[in-house]
């Protein structure tokens, strides 16, 4: 996820980036990281099963991260991003506003806590399954009204 956020797109990066003590610090290790060829495993593995166990465990760190519920409401932050696509990837999709072939995820965060990641086509509407998460989150934490 570093080196994607790093803009190192292509795992054929990911040889010399194992060895950088700079990314290595940022997952707190002083090993070797991922070679490429297990990140290209993990990353072919990925399914839908996966995408919503992580979205759990994202939903539970943010529960536990209460000692007691909050008083205060919360607000949930939906946001969709524009992404910018530099090739020719499945979904995406020319956008007039944005000018730009782009991916169009949406995040939701309540507070600073990222709560949701959701990567969709730009050729969908910004509010596209917006309240079918909410409906998640909502279901998510019970007795939350």
């Amino acid at each position: 996820m570093f080196g994607l956020a790093l803009g190192y797109e292509d795992l054929n990066d990911h040889q010399a980036l194992r060895h950088d003590i700079a990314l290595q610090t940022a997952v707190d290790t002083d090993g070797v990281l991922a070679s490429q060829s297990t990140l290209c495993r993990f990353e072919q593995q990925a399914d839908r099963d996966w995408a919503i166990t992580i979205h759990e465990e994202m939903i539970e760190q943010f529960i536990r991260s209460f000692r007691r519920p909050p008083k205060k409401p919360l607000y949930l932050d939906f946001d969709a991003t524009d992404d910018r696509v530099h090739g020719q990837q499945l979904g995406r999709h020319f956008n007039g506003y944005y000018n730009h072939y782009i991916f169009l995820p949406l995040f939701v965060f309540c507070g600073d806590q990222l709560l949701v990641s959701y990567l969709r086509p730009a050729s969908l509407d910004a509010a596209h399954h917006a309240g079918a998460i909410l409906a998640l989150l909502v279901a998510a934490a019970p007795g939350v009204a």
